[in-house]
Order: C-alpha cells, then structure tokens, then sequence
C-alpha cells in the first residue's frame, strides 16, 4: 500500500492534514498489526467526514414587507470560496443592474475602508458564500461579513430562516445592525447596535436601519451577517449610561423592567418613556416598574430615562416574540 502524499496534501485543510499525518505515522508503526490498522483506517474516515461536514454551509433567508411582497437570499461559507464571485458555488454578479422589484434584496461585498464615506460595494449577488471554516470561523468584524442590502418601500420587514440548519456545531451566524466604522464590538466608536444571534431566533422585524447606501434611484438599507461564534446578545450601552439596564433585553417574554444599575445614583422620581421607531410614545411608566409588553409587536424600542428637569439616559432594547 503507497501512500503519495504530496497529492494528498492538497485535498485537505491545515487541520486535516493533520489528522492525515498521524494517520500515515500510525500505519507506520502498526502496518504489521492489521487490526489495528482496520481500526485507524475507520477513525480517519469519521474524522475526514466530521471536517468535511463543516466546511459548506448554505441558509436561505426569507425577506417579506408590509404589504406581503418577498424576496430571498443565500448566504453561507464554505472553505474553497473567496471574497470575489465563485461561479461554480452559483454565485452571479448582479451590481450595476437596476433594483426593479417592490422588495428587493442582494448580499455584497465591499471594501471596509469606503464604507464611511462613499459607496462600498464591490460585487452584488442573491447567493454570496465566503471563504471560512469550522475550526477557525471567520471574525466578527466588518472586514469579515457578508452586507446584506434591501430596497423597500414598504416597511417592516420580516426576515426569517430555517434554525435547524445551526444544529451542526460548526456553523454560526449573526444580524448585526449598526452604524459601521469599526469591529461589531464597539461599532463605529461604541455606539449603540443591535446582534442577533440566528440559532436562536427564526425571524425578526426591521424598521429600516442605521446604515443606508443612497443611489441615484433608490435608498438601499444595510444589514451586516457575520459567520461567527457568539458574541454578547442585545443592545451595547456606553459605559457612561449605565445608569439604568433594560432587563431583559432583547425581551422574550411578556414583560421589562428598567432598574437602577449605579447604586451610587439615588433619584426615586426616574420615569421611563418608550417610544416605538415611528416615534410615537407606547408607554411612561416609574422606575423599576414592570412594563406589560404583551400587545407589542416584535422590533426595536426607544426609550428615554428622565428625572423631570432632565434626561439621564437614553437608548434602545428588542422585543422578540
């Protein structure tokens, strides 16, 4: 039995060459034990198909507007992909060509250093699959995410997708929604932004978004989908706002409560305005108080934190329903 493995060598990752290299080791030193050897030879197999399981993930995501209009994408990653278009994994480059339907929405990349002063996009398509892998997924940064554009008119929009499909641990991916200018860890300078993580919500409704790409026919808004492991869920508050956390947030169940976070802050007469996003005011309750979110749709909320004479904080939190 010849093993050639300089042509082996090709056909796997870093980390499968590895195990390959072990293996041959191995057989090596056990080629006179056949047993042995029939048992090493089924590890590597199982092995080989653990990590060629997690090096090609594909998930269709589902657009819907207020009026019922759809639209799809597919987003994933697999390890032979690149940032540019892959016409073999059926990726076609569709920039350039007009945004006819009442609700259209293309995955893109774009060049991280534009993206605060012009137009970023490099290519555009309705299926964008990167490059990333299971051991070392792709970074949770701008740089390393896929921007996923909608043109619209008629808001909310409803984006949903298949959970399931997170159930093999190597795959990961996340809805960021923020104002860019940096990694998603303080989003162009520890602004407020919202993650969601998709394992473990199947839909969300968006209200248009912070960042947009105006055109000369159209307002394209932007959402950002990272392939990663988790980071923090929910809203980042600057540090000097920590007054007052929104608890819990996002809110799942049929109730929030704001409390005072800084001991230090004694002020009994905070009241909590609420705001949903076409600014129209949903609830003003007293600190501390439970707020009934039982008849709220699911998106995002403002809210204002007063003391009377003075505004004290302000932010945003989700309802998840």
């Amino acid at each position: 039995m010849v093993f050639d493995f300089k042509t082996q060598h090709n056909f796997f990752d870093k980390h499968s060459r590895t195990i390959f290299s072990k293996f041959i080791e191995l057989y090596i030193k056990k080629k006179n034990h056949m047993k042995t050897f029939q048992n090493l030879i089924i590890l590597f197999v199982t092995l080989c198909s653990f990590w060629a399981k997690g090096q090609h993930f594909e998930l269709p995501i589902f657009f819907e507007d207020a009026i019922g209009n759809k639209d799809s994408i597919i987003l994933g990653y697999d390890i032979a992909a690149s940032k540019g278009i892959d016409a073999a994994l059926g990726e076609i480059d569709i920039l350039g060509t007009p945004y006819t339907k009442e609700i259209e929405v293309r995955a893109s990349m774009y060049k991280y250093e534009k993206i605060r002063h012009e137009d970023p996009r490099i290519i555009e398509s309705k299926k964008m699959i990167i490059e990333s892998d299971c051991v070392y997924p792709t970074l949770y940064d701008e740089v390393n995410s896929i921007m996923v554009l909608i043109k619209s008119a008629n808001w909310p929009i409803v984006i949903s997708w298949d959970t399931t499909l997170f159930q093999d641990s190597c795959r990961a991916m996340a809805i960021v929604e923020c104002e860019p200018g940096g990694w998603f860890d303080v989003c162009g300078g520890n602004n407020r932004f919202l993650v969601l993580e998709m394992e473990e919500i199947n839909r969300f409704s968006f209200v248009r978004t912070v960042y947009t790409i105006p055109t000369e026919t159209d307002t394209l808004f932007a959402l950002f989908f990272p392939l990663s492991r988790k980071i923090d869920v929910g809203i980042v508050e600057p540090p000097s706002q920590n007054i007052v956390i929104t608890y819990p947030n996002p809110v799942y169940d049929d109730s929030v409560v704001f409390r005072i976070e800084d001991r230090a802050y004694n002020d009994p007469n905070l009241t909590v305005k609420i705001c949903n996003t076409l600014g129209s005011v949903i609830s003003v309750n007293q600190i501390n108080e439970e707020i009934s979110t039982q008849s709220w749709s699911s998106g995002m909320y403002f809210f204002e934190i007063s003391n009377g004479a003075k505004n004290v904080q302000t932010g945003k939190f989700l309802v998840v329903k």
